[in-house]
């Protein structure tokens, strides 16, 4: 039985088409522009296979500075750029205890390579003449089977015949997200960001990157007091220490260069 708090990706996406329509916002693909951002930052999450629902109240804080979302009527609100997402130096009121100090090292540390992540896809019998790949250029990485409905993708490591099933995005939304990011970490000419120590400023690509890599480093950059910003190809987060972008090379098997 399906909850009322909770919705499928087709509902979604017909409820995105039909606001696309009425609010004439001209959209070619109206779920990527306005349900996908408010995934990305955190107002909704992932439940089970192709289910959502709206995240709980929940706020973050440091240095006197609290970032919360989908905690409303706050007349201390500020209005950041991203949906529903507010930062204030008051600590909002809750009816529940969600609340937590926010460290972005502790939380990455948890997070497994993204090189570990894709040597646990299971091999796959597809034959390669029957993919068409992301970067047309190399015929390798992420590629996905011709006509297949929904789309079947896979991993093709570069300069190898092996190739990899990438599991339905609906199931575990970050895979192929970082199976881009390791074929860029592992393609001589290519990367997955920038940055430049003595700014503190981070630039990564925002086509396939994760996203619970993104709501860290949003959330670190909003703490620190600073908007992150999308500028042409990436996504720029101001106020980022070199221990975090250390943790970040980790992850993805050291891509993020030197600015």
């Amino acid at each position: 039985m399906v909850h009322k708090e909770q919705a499928n990706y087709e509902s979604i996406k017909r409820f995105c088409e039909y606001l696309n329509k009425q609010y004439s916002l001209n959209e070619e693909h109206p779920a990527w522009a306005i349900f996908f951002p408010l995934f990305y930052a955190g107002n909704i999450d992932s439940i089970r296979s192709l289910y959502f629902r709206v995240t709980e109240p929940v706020v973050v804080h440091r240095k006197g500075i609290y970032v919360y979302t989908n905690v409303f009527d706050q007349p201390q609100d500020v209005v950041t750029p991203f949906p529903f997402i507010y930062s204030s130096k008051v600590m909002p009121e809750l009816t529940e205890n969600n609340v937590c100090e926010f460290n972005a090292i502790s939380i990455l540390n948890y997070f497994p390579t993204a090189a570990e992540i894709v040597n646990t896809f299971q091999l796959s019998l597809v034959e390669r003449s029957s993919l068409l790949f992301v970067d047309r250029k190399s015929n390798q990485g992420v590629a996905y089977i011709k006509d297949s409905t929904p789309k079947h993708y896979c991993f093709v490591f570069p300069n190898s015949n092996k190739i990899l099933d990438i599991p339905h995005w609906g199931n575990q939304p970050d895979v192929r997200n970082l199976a881009y990011c390791y074929y860029r970490s592992i393609n001589e000419n290519d990367n997955n960001g920038t940055y430049k120590l003595k700014d503190k400023v981070l630039s990564v690509k925002h086509f396939g990157f994760p996203i619970m890599l993104y709501r860290v480093l949003l959330l670190e950059s909003l703490l620190e007091g600073y908007t992150p910003v999308k500028e042409n190809d990436y996504y720029v987060f101001p106020g980022i220490n070199a221990s975090i972008v250390k943790q970040l090379n980790r992850i993805l098997s050291n891509s993020i260069q030197n600015g």
